[in-house]
Order: structure tokens, then sequence, then C-alpha cells
């Protein structure tokens, strides 16, 4: 069946919404969405290389995924939903940057707690264009700040509840730093970044919070797990202390959007020779699967 109604092959900022493709500047959604309201939604973010979409199926899944966990019904198929993503892309011309996926539960025309029997979601996609981080920031690194975790215990979905990651970034921002990485207030346990997941080296062995409610399963993260398995590379998914973290030879983190983003310092503590082996190890290993995926020369391969 057809996924959207065609209004235009000439949008210069096309985006999809709830069955129609529409010009950003006329999008528009009700003022009861449970997503305005509430933040009752999930979203995902796929990264578009060289024209091409990276990994569109693995996130593709996780977003149907968080949509089943709270109970949304999404019309679209996943291949209906490719289809759009591939169009925009196309359509907006757009070379380097990201796609962006949300659905809410939708609207009945008043605010209410309470979802209604019968409802039809709200479902958004744009792209958008997003600039390559500083080539510096692979070369040396970037400064994170930590923070005691006060989330809630469903992390595991992706879900629009981004108040305390967006708080976090931001007080982050006024110190200086990019990132912000969580920990359990009482174990001191490491969990994972605002909106990144986290690893760290320690005598040659690669370290990340294993999969678990209280982590977002990257899908980045997944990838560099098999490739440090498949590769060599000694490898446990397994919690560590902020201690540990703070102790460990190298210090990593990794999203759809920085792929594997080399830390050099966290709070006081700072690693001079960053990154170090096992970090470019990973970097140079995810560049090559970026490659062989797409079909293109990762632009980093320059760095």
């Amino acid at each position: 069946m057809s996924v959207a109604k065609e209004i235009s092959e000439n949008k210069a900022n096309l985006m999809y919404l709830n069955g129609e493709y529409v010009d950003a500047k006329d999008a528009k959604i009700s003022v009861f969405d449970y997503g305005f309201l509430f933040g009752a939604g999930v979203y995902d973010v796929a990264l578009i290389v060289e024209g091409k979409t990276f990994q569109v199926k693995e996130h593709l899944e996780r977003f149907f995924n968080s949509a089943k966990e709270i109970g949304i019904p999404i019309k679209e198929t996943k291949d209906e939903i490719n289809q759009v993503i591939q169009k925009l892309v196309s359509e907006n011309n757009l070379q380097e940057g990201i796609v962006y996926l949300h659905t809410t539960f939708g609207s009945y025309g008043k605010r209410s707690h309470v979802f209604p029997g019968d409802f039809t979601p709200t479902i958004v996609i744009f792209t958008q264009y997003l600039a390559h981080y500083p080539a510096n920031d692979f070369l040396k690194g970037v400064s994170v700040c930590t923070e005691p975790e006060y989330r809630w215990q469903k992390c595991h979905i992706k879900t629009t509840l981004l108040l305390p990651a967006v708080l976090s970034i931001n007080h982050g921002v006024r110190q200086g730093v990019v990132e912000t990485v969580f920990y359990d207030g009482e174990h001191k346990t490491v969990r994972e970044c605002a909106s990144s997941n986290i690893f760290c080296v320690k005598d040659g062995v690669l370290y990340t919070p294993p999969l678990s409610k209280f982590i977002l399963p990257g899908i980045e993260r997944q990838t560099l797990v098999k490739l440090a398995r498949d590769n060599g590379v000694p490898i446990k998914e397994e919690d560590f202390t902020l201690d540990f973290f703070m102790s460990s030879d190298e210090v990593f983190m990794s999203s759809s959007t920085k792929e594997v983003y080399p830390i050099r310092k966290v709070d006081d503590k700072e690693w001079q020779n960053t990154p170090g082996p096992v970090t470019v190890k990973m970097m140079k290993l995810f560049v090559e699967y970026v490659e062989a995926e797409l079909g293109i020369v990762h632009p980093k391969r320059k760095l």
C-alpha cells in the first residue's frame, strides 16, 4: 500500500507527518498530543553518510521495539518507513546528517492521563544536516564530566523523556565539556552517557556496561562489541565502578552520530596520550566497517 500522499516533488525541506509528505514549515500537530503534553513517545536516530543511511535496519528494529514496549502500534511497516527515509534523503539532497524517527500516542482532543482505547499514533520522520564533529576531537579527545544518575528505570527504551539528559548535557556545556557520564549514586556503578554509550580500557581489555534496563542498547555499541570480538580485541560486557573507570588506561564513548569518540578528560582526570592504542584500533575498525557496509570512503579516513 502507499505509505504517503505525494503532495510535492520539489520540497526543499521535506518531512513525513502522519502519512503525508509536507514541508517542515507547514508541519503541525495538536497541542493535545500525548508527546507534547506528557513526553509519551519514542524515537530513533540514524546517521547519513555520503547520502546513504547507515544501519537503517537496526535502527528500525529498535524503533519498533521501543514503540512496542510502551504500547504504540505503529501502522506503517518497517519496509514502508524505510521507503520514506530513502525518499526524504533523496528529495532533501542530504549527504551528511541524520534521519529522525518519532512516534507518540497521538491526540484525541483533550488532556488526559488515560490513553484512549482506540487511538491513532502521531508519527514524524525528518532529515537534518549534521556537520562533522571537529577533526581535533578525534585526534586529541574531548572532555566530559560525571554525575549521579536520576533517570527512570527503563533506559533501555528510547523514549522522548529526555529532560534529565538535556539538563545534564546543558549543565556540562556550561562547564566546557561535551558529555555527562552517568553513574549509580548508591553503588557508583557506571551506566552510560547522557546521549552515548561508554567504554574504557584497562590492561589491554575493553570494558563496557552490560545490556540492562539501565542503559540504551546502542546500535554502535552493539557494532563495536562485535568488531572487537571478531578482531581479537579482548572485551568484557560487565559492570564497573566509577573508581575503576577513572583508573582505566583509555576511555571513549559511542553513538550513531559520534561513532567512536575518544575522551581525553573526565572531571579533573586527564589522559595525556589520547586516543590510546585500543581506541585507535576501534576507530579504524569502525571506519572500515562503515565503508564496507555503504561502499564509500569514510570522511574520517582522511584523519
